[in-house]
């Protein structure tokens, strides 16, 4: 490596820069004399270059990754006799599905299987519980679904068994204000059939033929209509077969509008199903007030 260093000085100057020539003149000689060969090379791996620095930390051991706490199962309630098995389908606590398969493992375990009619009396139990027939929107719907995925045999059972029992409840005589829990899942039953196609339109509309054609079933017989209109879709005219009970039905209802108690029931049902029951002159009169 060479360099080279050109000063212009004025020579009025000459004597003033002198001891500056003079230093770099020593410095040029100094370099001069320098023996390179001396110097040791530098290694090929340089521990600095590399990122490394001499009595540096060493690096922190290797930790696993922290295991974060999993949440646990859902556990489904035990569904080892038939009253357990319904009142987790009928609140919704178990899938449909689910409860079908565990009911039919009840029904052909090699000991003491569980009998159809033992089955039938377990999901009847269930769904006509004054207690808990306003817990689920949908506790008859998945009590006969389950039953329905068990077999037509089970289905027709419980639906002549369920139809029977209705009948009887329904025609005892109760007061205008008495507590319609006491039949209302009698009546969603029956209602949950006829959309599920299990029993016909035209059975529920005979049923509540009847049962209008008596003072004291009214209460049992509007309840049942109003569960019909609203849980049927189609509607019941387009499910009905013979429109004359339909027809009658209404012809019934003018009856039941006389009585102010029925009053909400009665529009309840106009505003469902789109019939025009005239109210009385009366009820319309209290409703004003």
């Amino acid at each position: 490596m060479k360099v080279r260093l050109e000063f212009d000085i004025d020579p009025a100057e000459a004597q003033r820069v002198t001891p500056l020539l003079d230093a770099f003149k020593d410095f040029v000689d100094a370099l001069n004399s320098v023996d390179l060969n001396k110097f040791t090379p530098y290694p090929d791996s340089d521990p600095c270059l590399n990122g490394d620095t001499p009595n540096s930390t060493p690096p922190r051991e290797h930790r696993p990754p922290r295991q974060t706490r999993q949440r646990p199962r859902k556990r489904h309630p035990p569904l080892d006799n038939c009253d357990r098995l319904f009142a987790a389908v009928a609140q919704a606590r178990v899938p449909v599905k689910r409860a079908a398969s565990q009911l039919q493992q009840l029904m052909a375990r090699p000991e003491q299987p569980v009998a159809e009619h033992h089955v039938v009396a377990a999901a009847t139990s269930e769904l006509v519980d004054p207690s808990k027939v306003c817990n689920h929107p949908s506790r008859a719907a998945n009590i006969v679904h389950t039953l329905s995925a068990c077999g037509d045999s089970l289905l027709q059972r419980f639906s002549n068994s369920f139809t029977a029992e209705a009948a009887h409840q329904f025609s005892k005589p109760r007061h205008i204000h008495c507590d319609r829990a006491q039949f209302l899942g009698y009546s969603d039953g029956l209602a949950t059939m006829v959309q599920q196609a299990v029993i016909t339109a035209d059975t529920a509309i005979d049923l509540v033929l009847n049962l209008l054609r008596s003072t004291p079933s009214w209460t049992a017989a509007v309840t049942t209509l109003c569960k019909l209109a609203e849980t049927c879709e189609p509607p019941l005219e387009a499910r009905v077969q013979d429109l004359k009970k339909l027809t009658c039905v209404k012809h019934l209802l003018v009856d039941v509008a006389n009585s102010a108690e029925y009053s909400y029931d009665i529009q309840y049902l106009n505003g469902i199903t789109g019939w025009n029951i005239p109210l009385s002159n009366l009820n319309k009169q209290a409703k004003q007030r």
